[in-house]
């Protein structure tokens, strides 16, 4: 059970920042509405949560995942993140600046759902991952997983029509 060294506790703001960047490069994923860090050391993450309160981060409590641990930002706190942490890699920062500007958008237009009418539309142009749909109507890939596509091929008004990158391409029957 590593620990961190406890003179990192006193490096300047920037140096911890550039650390936590660096280790949830490797170790963290980002979703919808989370970033989940992953390790299978548990004194390391506390570690890792102090540093994020430095940052006024706060996260989720440590929990045991299929084979490590982990813990989680919410989405209420990806504002603070992407100002003193943010990503170097290409993919996980696209996500991050997505969210945030899906946030932005929720919080003007308030509880705004995917209609299913654009969904059928584009599906009906191109087939389309998750992912896809999700950028083009500004909307989590959960909500239209979840509430809609889901909804839809149920009513098999929708097909699987491959994979993409482990995704699901969907289209109109």
């Amino acid at each position: 059970n590593s620990r961190l060294p406890k003179v990192i506790f006193k490096y300047p703001k920037n140096y911890i920042g550039a650390f936590i960047k660096a280790f949830c490069e490797d170790e963290a994923w980002i979703g919808d509405k989370k970033i989940e860090i992953y390790s299978k050391n548990k004194t390391l993450l506390r570690d890792i949560r102090r540093l994020f309160k430095l940052f006024n981060i706060k996260t989720g409590k440590i929990e045991p995942h299929t084979r490590a641990n982990r813990i989680r930002i919410t989405s209420k706190y990806f504002k603070q993140f992407n100002k003193f942490i943010g990503f170097d890699y290409p993919k996980k920062q696209e996500q991050l600046k997505f969210n945030l500007k899906l946030l932005k958008l929720n919080k003007r237009r308030g509880k705004f759902q995917a209609n299913k009418n654009n969904i059928l539309k584009l599906l009906s142009k191109k087939s389309m991952t998750t992912t896809q749909l999700s950028r083009k109507l500004f909307i989590s890939e959960s909500t239209i997983r979840d509430k809609h596509l889901k909804q839809l091929y149920e009513k098999e008004l929708i097909s699987i029509v491959g994979k993409k990158n482990r995704s699901f391409m969907w289209s109109v029957k």
